[in-house]
């Protein structure tokens, strides 16, 4: 609940940081921190959340906050406007491709702070310290990437969403390998907790990947991993999130997730079972349930295990949750949450690749579209070689007749098959202004001093300012 003075922060010095130059632990000297915040259709929990950046104990001109929304309906932009006079440094951005990914690239091309915290819209802050743990913790331990504790149970949720959290955080509910709802403070893999980064992180593995609908962080932080950064969880950086509060937004989470799940696989080869155990599941009960129907007896009692060996697990899960609880509705909410769990990653799984395979067969494209990137980076050098042999020495010896048939009769000077071999790298800058197109006998000469061009478009691009994005409400 907003109090008088959170919604006039000015009359209460300590709700407003930026009244003094410290905060309550009388430090002067914090660095900026960005906050990137991509939002759509978030009018339910938007405006709290935003409060509680502004109760942060951390000076507000030190705080760079962007928030890219994905042209939101339900007049989420009214509500981010009216924080516009609390949040001096408070920035909209249209984010015209929607997706999470390239809202949070938004943020992190438009701010310059050296450390990056993403805060999703439906989120519920519960400490006013969570800007000062972060600079703390990343200045402690030295580490590029920072995890959070991220559990599903925020204060005012109703008993289906109690629910949908217990199952989600319980062992038949997700990765045991995953400290995303762990209370213990230690080095860690920031797979799947990842949310705080330094900015050389993406100065060095490049920004969050847009074809990615859900996941990107997950694919982000794997780099992390992969590069060998230190990371680190602490129960200082929780921050909750409003779990789905009805069925039908329920699945179509998991199924968002098990088509970024996909994807993350594919693009990295991951080859952990735990990717593959929900596919591989809805697959065997599909394939074995079919044979079943037909009639084989060896199909049928598999299938009959797997489904009572299956129902066993949930239900010791559903009542184990249901006593230590002391809660009787899980036993009827539980029973319906984990199959949505399970089934919609491996449905959404089996989706995409299938829906991957049909667009790239209809294209020619390889099924992988990362190994074709590949491709097109060692393609450039190669190409000048076979050239350089036959085009040299017609065009070294008679530059100024282009235009003559003749021209062929001079390569009978033999001189210069070792000097045409070397001009491709000294010469090629002065020959780089002056494209010589008229004849086919000039033609091959002309690929070695485009082979830079070639190379030039193969670099990786690099992290430029995107093309100012138009704010919601230009006044």
């Amino acid at each position: 609940m907003t109090t008088d003075s959170a919604k006039n922060p000015q009359s209460n010095p300590q709700s407003n940081p930026a009244s003094s130059p410290a905060t309550s632990s009388g430090r002067t000297d914090w660095p900026e921190v960005a906050i990137v915040m991509p939002v759509r259709n978030e009018s339910r929990f938007i405006a709290e959340t935003l409060t509680q950046i502004i109760e942060q104990d951390y000076p507000a001109e030190k705080i760079q906050l962007v928030i890219a929304d994905g042209h939101s309906t339900d007049g989420t932009v009214e509500i981010i406007n009216e924080f516009k006079d609390r949040l001096p440094q408070l920035k909209v951005y249209a984010n015209d491709k929607g997706g999470p990914g390239s809202g949070r690239n938004i943020g992190i091309r438009e701010t310059t702070a050296p450390y990056i915290i993403v805060i999703d819209g439906h989120v519920h802050i519960p400490s006013k310290t969570l800007l000062r743990d972060m600079v703390e913790t990343f200045e402690r331990t030295r580490a590029f990437c920072l995890c959070r504790p991220q559990p599903l149970d925020p204060p005012g949720i109703n008993l289906f969403q109690e629910a949908v959290a217990l199952a989600r955080g319980s062992l038949l509910g997700h990765n045991p390998s995953s400290d995303i709802y762990s209370d213990v403070e230690k080095e860690t893999d920031p797979t799947s907790s990842g949310a705080m980064w330094r900015r050389e992180v993406f100065d060095k593995l490049g920004n969050f990947d847009e074809d990615f609908d859900a996941c990107e962080d997950v694919d982000l932080n794997f780099r992390v991993q992969q590069s060998g950064m230190k990371a680190w969880i602490s129960p200082k950086l929780r921050v909750f999130y409003y779990p789905r509060s009805t069925v039908r937004g329920l699945w179509q989470q998991m199924f968002r997730y098990g088509v970024g799940r996909f994807r993350f696989t594919r693009k990295h080869n991951v080859k952990s079972v735990t990717q593959y155990l929900a596919p591989l599941g809805v697959l065997a009960f599909v394939f074995f349930g079919l044979l079943s129907i037909l009639g084989r007896n060896g199909p049928q009692e598999f299938t009959a295990f797997m489904f009572v060996g299956y129902l066993v697990a949930v239900l010791a899960t559903t009542g184990y949750i249901s006593l230590q609880k002391q809660e009787f509705a899980y036993v009827f909410s539980l029973p319906v949450i984990f199959p949505i769990i399970h089934f919609g990653l491996g449905i959404g799984f089996i989706y995409e690749f299938f829906h991957e395979a049909r667009h790239r067969h209809k294209s020619g494209q390889p099924l992988n579209p990362y190994e074709k990137v590949i491709v097109k980076t060692e393609a450039p050098p190669v190409s000048p070689e076979p050239v350089t042999p036959t085009a040299a020495p017609t065009t070294e010896v008679a530059p100024k007749s282009n235009i003559e048939p003749e021209p062929q009769v001079e390569p009978a000077s033999p001189a210069s098959p070792t000097t045409s071999q070397a001009p491709p790298a000294p010469p090629s800058p002065p020959d780089i202004p002056q494209p010589k197109p008229p004849t086919p006998p000039d033609i091959p000469r002309q690929a070695p001093p485009e082979a830079p061009k070639a190379q030039e478009k193969s670099k990786p691009p690099s992290h430029q300012k995107p093309p100012s994005y138009p704010k919601p409400n230009d006044k």
